[in-house]
């Protein structure tokens, strides 16, 4: 896959690598999305320039004259009796 500066990204999820990653993107110039079911994930997101569109349950609303690339990432699991 070859990126330009109009490739878009959505990300699924702005927590701690969701957010990095939307993050890192906008700060090279990429187009970046995001889906979260935290309304104030989404308004801090967009409020810090992280992500252009946000949305809490629509990823095609977010995905519009997208080509669709997937790529995802789960974080690890807790250590036993961490949080």
């Amino acid at each position: 896959m070859e990126l330009t500066k109009d490739t878009r990204f959505l990300i699924i999820g702005l927590g701690l690598i969701g957010g990095c990653y939307a993050r890192g993107l906008a700060k090279h110039g990429y187009h970046v999305a995001a889906v979260d079911q935290n309304p104030e994930s989404i308004r801090y997101a967009l409020a810090e320039g992280m992500i252009e569109k946000g949305s809490e349950s629509q990823p095609r609303s977010c995905l519009a004259g997208a080509t669709p690339r997937c790529s995802g990432s789960i974080p690890p699991r807790w250590p036993a009796g961490y949080g």
